[in-house]
């Protein structure tokens, strides 16, 4: 029984340990994804970028979109493109606004701005919009879209960063000025 034992011990190990086909890496291939889409209490890079001949490479351009409440009432998104070495042709981005009452509920579209204009014809592109929503809760933006360049373009799927919010309060350093609606 022990000699049983031991023969299948050691066939097991053999199986585990020897590699049975031998990859170059030649054979390995690797698909990089047309977009992706990233949540972060920080706002980060995203997506990819395509140029003229289809292919997909690694992002280059820095973006960025936050969303703040501001000090006088209203929420303020605003978001930020840079790919230095680019000429920005044109802009084709929505920017939604999402609502949750609280964690326990799924996000729901509030508002929605639409980007598309001609590029400026330089590396950057920013743009921004306040909202004043009604509703008490936890709001974030959601922006997506293209920008294109002179070799191509770049595909953007990107959040922000979940800000809570509240209609009534509005901040404020003097006391004496706080006001309520």
């Amino acid at each position: 029984m022990k000699r049983i034992f031991s023969v299948f011990a050691a066939l097991v190990l053999l199986f585990t340990i020897a590699p049975f086909g031998l990859v170059s890496a030649q054979e390995t291939t690797t698909q990089a994804s047309s977009s992706s889409i990233l949540q972060s209490n920080n706002p980060a890079t995203v997506t990819s970028e395509t140029y003229g001949n289809g292919e997909i490479s690694l992002q280059k351009a820095d973006t960025y979109v936050d969303l703040t409440v501001q000090k006088y009432g209203g929420l303020l998104a605003e978001w930020d493109y840079k790919n230095w070495g680019k000429v920005i042709t044109r802009v084709n981005l929505i920017m939604t606004l999402e609502y949750r009452e609280d964690f326990l509920h799924a996000w729901k579209t509030v508002d929605t701005v639409v980007y598309n204009y001609t590029g400026g014809l330089g590396p950057e592109e920013h743009n921004e919009r306040t909202f004043y929503p009604d509703k008490k809760g936890t709001y974030r933006v959601f922006l997506s879209g293209n920008i294109y360049h002179n070799s191509g373009g770049t595909n953007i799927q990107l959040f922000s960063a979940a800000r809570s919010y509240d209609p009534k309060i509005i901040i404020s350093n003097d006391p004496d000025k706080i006001e309520l609606k």
